[in-house]
């Protein structure tokens, strides 16, 4: 689990906190996972106690295909969602959790639209599917501003975390993308930590597995990319000190967010790349 606290001294620096990354197993393992959660690091002091309830679950986008159906990947994170959700409900009386359903789309593809013509979010898409798992409608929210992982981070802070002041959270996404995650989470809610008042945030990354999903050169594509990526989010991002600074870098350079860059397109050129989104 990342504590963060809101530390005076460490509010005046860019110090990063040291990342240690715990794995998600099978998924009978997820009440196990939640009391044992990995303890990253901590601003101040650590936090020694057990996950206990939490505020809410996030899972990041993954995509769509061109019909609209949620790929596989996509599917093993919500079903990992609904199974801590279920969790939470057999371990804390009463306690619903909200799922919040993470992305718009993606730069790297067309949108889907239905046959009238209106856009199909993935988030959309992904809250259909938790329905037909089993969790009600009022357990389910989303977010559909963001088209990528950094927009997943900003966006799921800014809208939801700061107002609804949650401050314990499950980060649910697939193995192969969980080091960007991480790295782009813990950057952003670590900078929010530091800019705002109240409590620290607590965070728990819980990976669904890629066994079996790609062809092994496919897979080893999409990892090399996420390797790339967190090198440069951590470059781009490593003089930040506030949340405003995120604000200004995001909507002034970001492709999918900054005016000057809205009619460029980014399609995935590598047929192996473009089969992991």
């Amino acid at each position: 689990m990342l504590v963060l606290r809101a530390d005076p001294l460490l509010a005046r620096t860019s110090a990063k906190p040291l990342q240690l990354l715990g794995r998600y197993g099978t998924q009978n393992r997820v009440a196990w996972h939640l009391r044992h959660a990995t303890k990253v690091c901590s601003l101040s002091t650590p936090n020694n106690g057990d996950a206990g309830p939490l505020d809410a679950i996030l899972v990041l986008g993954g995509g769509l295909h061109e019909d609209g159906k949620v790929p596989p990947w996509a599917t093993r994170r919500l079903q990992l969602a609904a199974d801590i959700w279920k969790d939470q409900r057999r371990h804390v009386r009463d306690h619903y959790p909200p799922v919040l359903l993470l992305g718009a789309g993606t730069p790297h593809k067309p949108a889907v639209v239905t046959k009238k013509g209106a856009v199909v979010h993935e988030a959309t898409a992904y809250a259909d599917e938790m329905l037909g798992l089993g969790l009600p409608a009022n357990s389910l929210l989303k977010e559909c501003s963001s088209y990528d992982t950094v927009g997943n981070g900003y966006f799921s802070l800014t809208i939801h975390a700061i107002p609804a002041r949650w401050r314990r959270l499950a980060v649910i996404t697939s193995a192969f993308h969980m080091p960007r995650a991480r790295a782009i989470f813990d950057t952003t809610y670590g900078l929010a930590t530091r800019s705002l008042l109240g409590g620290p945030f607590a965070l728990s990354y819980h990976e669904a597995s890629d066994e079996g999903l790609f062809d092994p050169e496919v897979l080893a594509t999409r990892v090399a990319k996420e390797q790339a990526a967190v090198a440069t989010w951590q470059r781009d991002t490593s003089a930040f000190a506030r949340l405003a600074d995120l604000h200004a870098w995001l909507h002034a350079t970001h492709l999918c967010y900054a005016v000057y860059r809205q009619h460029e397109v980014a399609a995935k050129d590598d047929p192996k790349l473009a089969a992991t989104y």
